[in-house]
């Protein structure tokens, strides 16, 4: 049963992975997996409360067909929200292209910050390492 259950999870996986922006997937996968884990508690609990209601116990099961039909309805439920999902072509990203650029931003920080001065250190690997010491800016008390 589980393994049919995380089967049926793949599309969704895969659908989040191309809408996740970079640096957050592990918050975004676990995101995922407590929603998943909310909808199997709540609808135990549902599930449980709709029995109660429809008088279903253990030796009554006068309406129990009817708890059975508002199951399968209720499963047929999610097929109203896909409209949702984006109708494109599995290899073209969904994010636009600015959300999706994960460049190294160091070099144009160092050229964007007049007033600092850039130190770069070489870290044991020969990895180059972007110190910006910044300048205080001037208040207005302060006499040029």
């Amino acid at each position: 049963m589980q393994g049919t259950r995380r089967i049926k999870w793949l599309p969704l996986l895969v659908l989040a992975a191309k809408i996740c922006p970079p640096g957050i997937e592990g918050t975004f996968f676990a995101f995922l997996m407590s929603v998943d884990n909310m909808g199997l508690l709540s609808s135990a609990w549902a599930g449980g409360v709709l029995l109660k209601v429809l008088g279903v116990t253990r030796s009554n099961f006068r309406y129990l067909w009817l708890a059975f039909v508002i199951r399968n309805l209720m499963r047929l439920l999610p097929l109203l929200f896909l409209h949702f999902i984006p109708n494109t072509n599995s290899d073209v990203p969904i994010l636009p292209p600015e959300l999706l650029e994960t460049s190294d931003t160091s070099d144009e920080d160092a050229s964007n910050n007049e007033g600092s001065d850039t130190k770069v250190h070489r870290d044991g690997e020969g990895e180059d390492i972007h110190f910006i010491a910044m300048q205080s800016p001037k208040t207005s008390n302060q006499v040029e």
